[in-house]
């Protein structure tokens, strides 16, 4: 805890009370906090204080909101905006601007040097709100690597570095079922899992993962019935996604089940928060449940054709078991409140996290809107 002046104590004391609530409602709570906060910082013409350190959910579903240094001028804007709403404010040594500056300076080498012999090496990068630092994940992760790497590409005390056991892989071959695929010029099928419904130009569509679809014109099936044809896809930048427009009397709808229920997945499009819960919605593995690790995350896929960096994605870890498997790819990223997020394009080599590209990238990218 901070040490804090008697007033500002005081007033903090009040959001430390009884917490009476579930992981879930506590959850809910904090984001309502978060964009709260965010609201104020807008109205004070400032959406990122220098001292602002980001936020997270920590265990409970508590919201956390990191200061650098204890800033009490922040501290006192943080309480005059959030009252006595139930949240913690951590003392931090970075800020987010900060952590996100050196981010993108290793996600500029991943995505511009893309022969250099360090990136056989480097798996992802991405700056986390928990631990306040930018973590960098190796295959290998021993002293004279991490040396090559700060030597190289940058050197910063706020640099964490992980060893992983391989990069991302994503998931196509899958069997029959509750999917999407074309066929190739072979006859041989490509799955993929339906993400979410949009509009392109009027039309209906939906969203599916870039590397199944790798073409326009390509014909879509869903359960053996020919939907409709791809219209666009990418595989660089922020986004792996493809567009597929749905014709005829097919009728894509926002029918989700998660959790044994069926209900409507919102239209509402929103931004991944640390420690939140998330589900996944794919044709394999049906709907799995796992917590946010990372909410901007640059990481080298491992595609049949080749690696590629793709930065900004999100991080899921699985609850128990794995995130998703071959064929959910394409699937998609929802919250608590059934907010749309992303949709699933890799999971990690043992499959227990999951990537997933960012819904709000996808929509500016292809032009389409949720409905």
């Amino acid at each position: 805890m901070l040490n804090l002046s008697v007033d500002m104590l005081e007033a903090l004391e009040r959001n430390f009370g009884a917490v009476p609530y579930t992981r879930l409602e506590n959850e809910q709570q904090s984001l309502i906090i978060k964009e709260k906060l965010r609201q104020s910082f807008l109205a004070r013409g400032n959406p990122q204080p220098d001292s602002f350190g980001n936020v997270f959910l920590d265990d409970e579903g508590i919201l956390i909101i990191n200061v650098v240094n204890g800033d009490s001028q922040l501290i006192k804007e943080i309480i005059q905006a959030l009252g006595n709403e139930k949240y913690y404010i951590e003392k931090v040594a970075y800020s987010w601007a900060y952590l996100e500056a050196i981010r993108d300076v290793i996600s500029t080498f991943m995505t511009q040097r893309v022969d250099h012999y360090l990136l056989e090496n480097l798996v992802s990068v991405s700056a986390n709100e928990r631990s306040n630092s930018v973590v960098v994940e190796l295959l290998d992760a021993s002293e004279e690597a991490i040396k090559a790497f700060r030597q190289s590409i940058i050197d910063s005390p706020a640099l964490v570095f992980r060893k992983v056991a391989g990069r991302p892989v994503p998931c196509v071959n899958v069997n029959p079922g509750d999917e999407i695929y074309h066929k190739d010029a072979s006859n041989i099928k490509h799955y993929g899992s339906v993400g979410y419904r949009v509009s392109h130009n009027s039309t209906a569509s939906i969203i599916t993962a870039g590397h199944v679809f790798t073409g326009t014109t390509l014909l879509a099936h869903v359960d053996s019935t020919p939907v409709g044809f791809s219209r666009d896809y990418v595989i660089s930048g922020n986004v792996d996604a493809a567009l597929v427009g749905i014709s005829g009397s097919n009728t894509p709808t926002n029918t989700i089940i998660y959790s044994g229920i069926t209900g409507t997945l919102s239209t509402v499009i929103t931004e991944p928060t640390l420690n939140a819960i998330a589900y996944k919605r794919g044709h394999v593995t049906f709907t799995t449940v796992g917590t946010v690790t990372k909410t901007s995350t640059t990481e080298t896929v491992r595609y049949t054709g080749g690696n590629v960096t793709l930065t900004n994605q999100i991080e899921v870890l699985a609850s128990s078991g794995i995130m998703g498997n071959d064929g959910d790819s394409g699937g998609v990223l929802f919250n608590s409140d059934k907010y749309t997020q992303g949709i699933y394009i890799a999971g990690s080599f043992l499959r227990t996290y999951g990537y997933f590209t960012k819904a709000g990238s996808i929509q500016s990218h292809f032009s389409v809107y949720r409905y």
